[in-house]
């Protein structure tokens, strides 16, 4: 029982230290043997845990870096532009803000900033309005809120 709490909590570690940057992708090898049949697991280059078949990783030529940005999942920037940055305004980011207060949904601070905060509460705004959850001011988005 003791055992495999440890391996959980070093695989819940291994996966929580992972950092990507733009510039490299990082490797971050672990848990080895012992925990799953003597099976070790890999986090590579953003990839989710998989093994190595004589030592090699099958990621190892993929050059795509994978991001983590706003508590999003793995994933990557088209053009160097992440699909969950907000491509509008501070104002109207407030804006929205100010409609989520109002409405019940707990954004934090009506500072223009779109953090993880306010992506949680747009999120469920939005599914509670039948729209796409997908965290994202867009039209359809403004337009529930009377904001277009």
């Amino acid at each position: 029982m003791m055992k495999r709490t440890k391996c959980g909590i070093l695989a819940l570690a291994m996966t929580s230290a992972v950092l990507f940057t733009p510039a490299s992708t990082a490797y971050a090898h672990g848990h080895s043997g012992g925990c799953h049949s003597g099976t070790s697991y890999y986090y590579c280059g953003g990839h989710a845990a998989h093994t190595h078949t004589g030592g090699v990783c099958p990621y190892a030529g993929d050059t795509t870096h994978y991001y983590y940005c706003g508590g999003h999942s793995a994933h990557t920037h088209t053009g160097g532009v992440c699909p969950y940055a907000s491509t509008v305004s501070k104002t109207t980011v407030k804006k929205v803000q100010k409609v989520l207060k109002s409405c019940g949904y707990n954004c934090g601070t009506a500072d223009g900033v779109m953090g993880t905060k306010t992506v949680k509460a747009l999120k469920k705004y939005q599914k509670a309005n039948g729209l796409t959850a997908d965290g994202i001011i867009g039209s359809s988005t403004l337009r529930s809120m009377g904001l277009l």
